[in-house]
């Protein structure tokens, strides 16, 4: 059985709305087509990137560690 590995950035909404709104004003087309993609594969290195919080905001993101997390995350190493 073949593993398949996937990158798995922490792209999420805000950060897409924002590389949409760069994108239209640059007129890149094929880009805004591949960035909201919820699976992307690159040609430079073949890796699939897979972006599990597209549909969940920042201020989600932040609350979550907030009331999740007990020690800050730069701490814990």
């Amino acid at each position: 059985m073949r593993r398949q590995l996937f990158m798995y950035p922490g792209h999420n909404a805000d950060d897409i709305a924002e590389t949409v709104i760069m994108n239209i004003l640059r007129g890149d087309i094929a880009r805004l087509r591949r960035c909201t993609a919820i699976t992307t594969s690159s040609d430079d290195d073949g890796i699939p990137r897979c972006k599990p919080l597209k549909y969940t905001y920042e201020k989600e993101i932040v609350m979550y560690a907030y009331f999740k997390v007990t020690k800050p995350l730069f701490l814990l190493s």
